[in-house]
């Protein structure tokens, strides 16, 4: 989470130095409901993502895993 919003401030930033220096304007608007539909996505897709792996190692035996390893 840290490095998203040091990567888009770090975008916000550098586009707003390039903008000001080509006299160029530039205005984005986001809606709320648009920012929460997508972390709610990505946060179910990488749940989702997650559980199959984790359920099946979760089913087995440490020694068992080790010896694929």
């Amino acid at each position: 989470m840290f490095s998203v919003l040091v990567s888009s401030g770090a975008g916000w930033a550098i586009t707003t130095l390039f903008l000001e220096s080509h006299g160029a304007t530039w205005e984005v608007n986001v809606k709320l409901w648009a920012a929460v539909g997508a972390f709610g996505i990505s946060t179910l897709v990488g749940t989702m993502a997650g559980l199959y792996p984790s359920n099946k190692a979760a089913k087995l035996i440490p020694v068992e895993a080790l010896r694929f390893d």
